[in-house]
């Protein structure tokens, strides 16, 4: 009975270590996934003006077109830069647009994607790579040709490999655009970077100047990169702000370090609840094994003190034990990777990069738990060992 509890021991460790150690793997995958951006001191927060005295998209794109600058002047203040949709802040801002000259392939959606508005210098503020043509500046207002930016995943969604993307236009409306007005010129393109997840799924990216959007901004997500702990600006930032509006709070103020962070906070709660409870699987069983095999020897003293006092050697005696608990040991391994396999399917949709049949994991694990195991038998059988044979048969 007792060795039948152990062999579950066994089986459920194996099971949850090898689960375990997917989901960590997995989670050390996602750490290193680049997320198209420096979030290293960064600070975020929202900006929202009130309706009543901020009534036209002019007053509220002349409001971030004096703050944004004016944050910038804070001393320790490297860049500052607003966007509609911080990345990783939970916001979501998607649409439907029109791509010159893009053939909609059959029975499938028209161009869409994420559509950011940005204003000030929020691809310096990110550090988000201009991989061709430019970025917004002072000469793109509201009186000049509206231009975009888009990233790498836009190009190559949308234009033959080897097609030039600059100059090349999108306007938005379910007709075509029959007047020049309403095309908007692409101008630059940026690296893709990743918004709800490290997880996700790649969308394109289309990005407005704040000052020609002609979409109503009344809330705006700043983004502003700092010489040190972004936290320690707070309290300046905020004077700088109310320079231009008194009346204007800062909201959700926090680091894009630890927003990025907070976005795989699911994913590494369930990783260390499951690491818990292999660890404690892994413990019990190796309690178990070392009781299991103390017992037997226990009861078996007067067998092995026969052995020894009939010439077998210690180092057979200590063969003989160790068989005993290998034996227990590796039915459970047999078991518990029949359990394992079944597990792995289950939280295969938490899994990053990493196959539920992950033969390294597989491995490393059964590795690990046969080595606890040996060290669990090792100790009772070097005890069978040093069994004297005379005081054995005496004591029998």
């Amino acid at each position: 009975m007792r060795r039948v509890l152990v062999v579950s021991e066994v089986a459920l460790a194996l099971t949850l270590l090898t689960g375990g150690g997917l989901l960590v793997r997995s989670f050390a995958k996602l750490q290193g996934v680049d997320p198209g951006f420096n979030s290293k001191d960064v600070l975020t927060f929202g900006l929202t003006l009130p309706a009543a005295r901020y009534k036209s998209d002019t007053a509220q794109a002349a409001f971030f077109d004096a703050v944004i600058p004016r944050i910038a002047q804070v001393p320790g203040v490297k860049t500052t830069g607003a966007t509609s949709v911080m990345p990783f802040g939970g916001g979501w801002s998607t649409g439907s647009f029109n791509v010159e000259g893009f053939v909609v392939p059959p029975n499938t959606n028209g161009p869409w994607g994420d559509i950011r508005v940005v204003s000030g210098n929020f691809f310096g503020a990110l550090q988000i790579p201009l991989v061709h043509g430019r970025l917004f500046n002072e000469s793109d207002a509201i009186s000049s040709p509206r231009v975009a930016v888009v990233d790498d995943e836009f190009v190559r969604h949308f234009y033959k490999p080897g097609d030039q993307p600059i100059g090349k236009r999108i306007y938005f409306g379910n007709a075509a655009a029959t007047d020049s007005t309403k095309y908007i010129t692409i101008v630059g393109v940026v690296g893709h970077t990743k918004h709800e997840g490290l997880d996700a799924a790649p969308r394109v990216q289309l990005y407005l100047d704040e000052s020609q959007a002609a979409f109503s901004n009344s809330t705006m997500q700043v983004a502003v990169r700092t010489s040190g702990d972004p936290l320690t600006y707070v309290a300046a930032i905020r004077n700088a702000i109310h320079e231009i509006d008194h009346d204007i709070p800062m909201s959700k103020v926090n680091t894009l370090e630890v927003q990025v962070a907070n976005s795989m906070g699911q994913r590494r709660l369930s990783t260390v609840l499951l690491g818990v409870f292999a660890g404690l699987a892994l413990l019990l069983a190796s309690i178990g094994i070392y009781g299991v095999m103390s017992y037997t020897v226990a009861q078996r003293t007067r067998e092995l003190g026969v052995r020894v006092a009939l010439g077998a050697s210690r180092p057979s005696v200590l063969g003989l034990v160790m068989r005993q608990g290998m034996t227990i040991t590796l039915i459970g391994v047999a078991i518990g990777l029949a359990g394992a396999f079944g597990l792995t399917r289950l939280i295969a949709a938490q899994l990053f990069a990493v196959k539920a049949t992950d033969p390294a994991t597989f491995v490393t694990v059964t590795l690990v738990l046969v080595a606890v195991a040996v060290a669990a038998t090792l100790v009772p059988a070097l005890r069978a060992t040093r069994i004297d044979p005379l005081t054995a048969l005496r004591e029998e």
